[in-house]
């Protein structure tokens, strides 16, 4: 079997079990797609939040931003596609406690309360990136 034939086998069976498989674009059609839809191209490819964003020509904030709007607009799932860049275990736990805390006095995920609470050693950028698994 051929590398093509195992692709194609290994689509059928991920869209039978209802999962969706990405279209990989190359640099040359990537023209034509929005930006968050190249943001979103590069971090299928398991690629890190500063590796985007030099690759981009662009922030790791604005990064950030392209993700969680696919988030919102289900375009990304965090728990299948963004494993790769959700915070180590106890630096989430942390964050998910103070967000927790954030949330039972102001009814949001405030991030400059989260981080009140957390101090300067966590970036408004990790707490954006534990927000979007919460």
């Amino acid at each position: 079997m051929n590398r093509e034939e195992y692709a194609g086998l290994q689509t059928q069976f991920i869209q039978r079990c209802g999962g969706s498989v990405p279209k990989i674009v190359s640099p040359s059609e990537s023209r034509y797609l929005s930006t968050h839809e190249i943001t979103r191209e590069l971090v299928l490819k398991n690629m890190l939040i500063g590796e985007v964003a030099q690759e981009r020509g662009l922030t790791s904030g604005t990064i950030i931003g392209h993700i969680e709007k696919l988030v919102a607009k289900n375009r990304l799932n965090p728990r299948h596609e963004l494993l790769h860049l959700k915070p180590e275990t106890a630096r989430f736990q942390e964050i998910k406690t103070a967000f927790g805390a954030t949330t039972a006095s102001t009814g949001s995920f405030s991030l400059s309360s989260a981080r009140e609470i957390l101090g300067e050693d966590f970036s408004y950028e990790e707490l954006r990136l534990a927000r979007l698994f919460l």
